[in-house]
């Protein structure tokens, strides 16, 4: 288990019962800045704003020890040089040994700072494309809509670019 949790990708951690951090793998360190010294034994808020620690301790309050559920949060990572990280964690807990008492969670955190900057850019080619005084429409395999502007519509005589969706283009043209 040791191998695993210390080659995979994403940072790994274990907090307490208390948000004391028992152990970290190579890949948080790496993410985050900071020495293993520094964090094992330290209080989650070392690197967890508040907010995060309250969302955390919610997630907590609501899952089951020994059910298996986990839960999700997405926050920001203070680092080692004093940035902020965007992150998702996925947590479990840790049940007590044969009882329902808890012992605290282990965590997977991602950094999700690059699918943060394609969701922005692709946010933004939607709005270029929806502003556009042009028809533009996307059209998928098979031909069909799944994507008109409300130029695209008016260019067809439509109100809404609504109307396109799931019909194939031929909708626009006669037989001929």
């Amino acid at each position: 288990y040791r191998t695993i949790v210390e080659t995979v990708p994403d940072g790994v951690y274990v907090l307490d019962a208390d948000f004391r951090f028992s152990h970290v793998n190579d890949a948080l360190l790496e993410m985050t800045g900071y020495d293993r010294e520094d964090l094992v034994g330290s209080h989650a808020s070392c690197i967890f704003d508040e907010d995060a620690l309250e969302a955390a301790q919610q997630i907590r309050d609501n899952l089951n020890p020994g059910d298996g559920q986990s839960g999700t949060l997405q926050t920001r990572v203070k680092t080692a040089s004093d940035g902020r990280l965007p992150c998702k964690i996925h947590g479990q807990l840790l049940d007590g040994a044969g009882g329902p008492e808890l012992r605290g969670t282990t965590s997977i955190i991602r950094d999700i700072t690059e699918q943060q900057e394609r969701e922005r850019e692709l946010q933004a080619r939607s709005t270029a494309m929806e502003a556009s005084i042009d028809g533009v429409s996307i059209l998928d395999e098979d031909g069909e809509y799944v994507f008109a502007n409300q130029a695209h519509a008016e260019i067809y005589g439509y109100d809404n670019p609504e109307a396109f969706l799931g019909e194939t283009w031929r909708m626009c043209y006669e037989e001929d």
